[in-house]
């Protein structure tokens, strides 16, 4: 993504009637974007929404393999929340998310947490849970603790059969709850969708500029494979934006109707 688009995206953003607002690096990955382009985007938007009067939290959702000590000390410096995506233990991270060519991802991630712990960047783990390691949820989960993670977001795979798996979701998360109060007590652990999770499974609609400056709801620029139904769905262009973000947000895709245009367009029956 181009440096334009993103500084334009910026702009977009604090065109909102809202005070505090948050502005999200997502992929794919992001840090594989010279970093240099990442770090002028950020101090173009800590200018401006200062002299706005506004606040913007910047998110990057990485793998964080590519994470060094320089990143995290810029990070640390300008208050970015990293959100690290990690599914659980080996056999979980590598069914769910393995290399090209199907090595393991597992170990170049978490040979960098000593790296985020010692670096204090507030950080969070976005666990995703599949059909293929929803069986093993639980274990996952206090894997995810045992690595020394504090807050968790545990998401549902969307865009994924999960026909004769939901009731295995349901045990799971109903063995979950019976030992999250303890954990919640005395290791200080976070479950953040008792917060932020959306029934029936929380999809990602929120407004999202692709790497070539179309507008849309988030998922559709990843969950649909075909890209003339994905051009349905573009809401507008960066460049060519007339209004604020608060008339984009009227025009974006409900949780409801998101659910509905994924599994159609993937044939998978919900």
């Amino acid at each position: 993504m181009s440096e334009n688009f993103l500084r334009k995206a910026v702009d977009f953003l604090l065109t909102s009637s809202k005070p505090h607002l948050q502005f999200h690096f997502f992929g794919g990955e992001p840090l594989m974007v010279p970093f240099q382009r990442i770090k002028n985007t950020i101090l173009y938007g800590e200018r401006k929404m200062k002299k706005m009067k506004k606040n913007i939290q910047f998110i990057i959702t990485t793998n964080g393999i590519l994470l060094d000590e320089k990143k995290l000390k810029f990070f640390k410096e300008h208050k970015v929340l990293l959100e690290l995506s990690l599914d659980g233990k080996p056999e979980a991270q590598d069914k769910n998310r393995p290399q090209r060519g199907g090595q393991s991802s597992y170990y170049l991630i978490v040979k960098n947490l000593p790296l985020l712990w010692k670096s204090g960047v507030k950080n969070s783990c976005s666990m995703v849970v599949s059909p293929l390691t929803v069986d093993n949820l639980k274990e996952n989960f206090l894997h995810i603790i045992e690595l020394g993670f504090k807050k968790i977001f545990m998401m549902t795979a969307c865009g994924l059969d999960w026909r004769g798996k939901l009731e295995k979701l349901k045990e799971n998360l109903e063995e979950i709850l019976k030992i999250y109060p303890e954990l919640l007590k005395k290791k200080k652990i976070i479950l953040l969708n008792l917060k932020e999770w959306l029934n029936p499974f929380r999809m990602n609609t929120e407004l999202a500029i692709d790497t070539d400056g179309k507008i849309y709801s988030a998922c559709v620029t990843y969950l649909i494979p075909d890209s003339k139904l994905r051009k349905k769905f573009v809401l507008g262009h960066i460049c060519k934006v007339k209004t604020s973000i608060d008339e984009f947000e009227k025009k974006r895709l409900d949780n409801e109707k998101a659910m509905k245009v994924i599994y159609e367009s993937q044939n998978i029956l919900h």
